[in-house]
């Protein structure tokens, strides 16, 4: 089942599989261009080298991860053929800079910890 929901002026295609999935040449497009946050952008192994490489540096310029697919998974992903040959997963949360974060815990007065350590072994 696939919808469309108008959101700041653009189409978010939403379907079953993935409730943050947009596709299309205009969409993806425009989502880049908009500067919300974007994890990965889906790019067809077919499409021509020109149009690809568009792509990739607009998503690499948005921050996100650029992977070439088969026409197949792009399907599977958008529930429709109408993809165009790319799609894109919106983040579903909005990333902030370390210093940001940092601004913001201080004018707040809080506190931030941060747990790590090294995985099979001791510190």
């Amino acid at each position: 089942m696939e919808r469309a929901e108008k959101k700041n002026d653009r189409f978010e295609h939403k379907t079953e599989q993935d409730p943050t999935i947009v596709y299309g040449k205009n969409a993806v497009t425009e989502l880049l261009k908009s500067g919300a946050a974007v994890d990965t952008v889906f790019v067809q192994d077919t499409m021509n080298a020109a149009q690809a490489g568009y792509y990739t540096a607009i998503a690499r310029e948005a921050g996100a991860v650029v992977k070439r697919v088969h026409a197949a998974k792009l399907r599977g992903m958008c529930g429709t053929e109408g993809h165009q040959g790319v799609a894109a997963w919106a983040a579903s949360v909005d990333y902030v800079s370390l210093d940001d974060l940092l601004a913001e815990a201080a004018r707040r007065g809080a506190a931030l910890f941060a747990a790590g350590g090294r995985r099979g072994g001791s510190p």
